[in-house]
């Protein structure tokens, strides 16, 4: 298998051996904030200038339907049913099924931006956001769960989340 390695300022870059070996994809400042692997076997992309996608050795900029115009792309997950999930850093949350692109924002209930996606074993998304809210999605169908949506105090905001094969959550914070 391949070694991708995402940074700040260098973009995506791939271990060759014992170099780490840039891949091309001419943006000077790429800064790389979340990777996902794919069910075809390419990498997503989440960035400081939205989302790529890799394809071969080559990364891409990902243009499906108005995609592009969501610039800042902190969070990436394309779950076990082949759904893109997105989150930005202001918008909320994009979601992209068979051609169908739908934005997940605060007329849902979902404020600030999505920092963290994360499946659920039960099936959906686990989601984490600027405003330190914790939320679950089913389908299109956002959901506060139990006490978790309020666990976290004011000062802390869950940047990664990740439910384990036992069915706890972990939540690891910005402080």
């Amino acid at each position: 298998g391949r070694t991708w390695v995402g940074s700040r300022g260098f973009g995506l870059c791939r271990v060759d051996g014992d170099r780490l070996r840039q891949v091309p994809n001419g943006y000077l400042e790429l800064i790389i904030e979340s990777m996902q692997l794919g069910r075809d076997g390419n990498v997503w992309v989440g960035s400081n200038l939205g989302l790529f996608r890799t394809e071969g050795e080559r990364l891409h900029p990902f243009q499906e339907a108005t995609f592009g115009h969501y610039s800042r792309i902190p969070s990436v997950l394309e779950d076990r049913e082949g759904t893109l999930w997105a989150g930005t850093w202001q918008e909320g949350l994009v979601h992209l099924r068979r051609a169908t692109l739908d934005l997940i924002g605060p007329h849902q209930g979902l404020t600030g931006g999505v920092f963290s996606l994360a499946p659920r074993r039960a099936g959906g998304v686990w989601l984490t956001t600027s405003k330190g809210e914790i939320r679950t999605l089913q389908g299109t169908t956002l959901r506060v769960p139990g006490n978790l949506g309020t666990v976290l105090p004011n000062h802390l905001v869950g940047k990664d989340i990740l439910e384990d094969a036992q069915g706890v959550v972990w939540i690891g914070t910005l402080k």
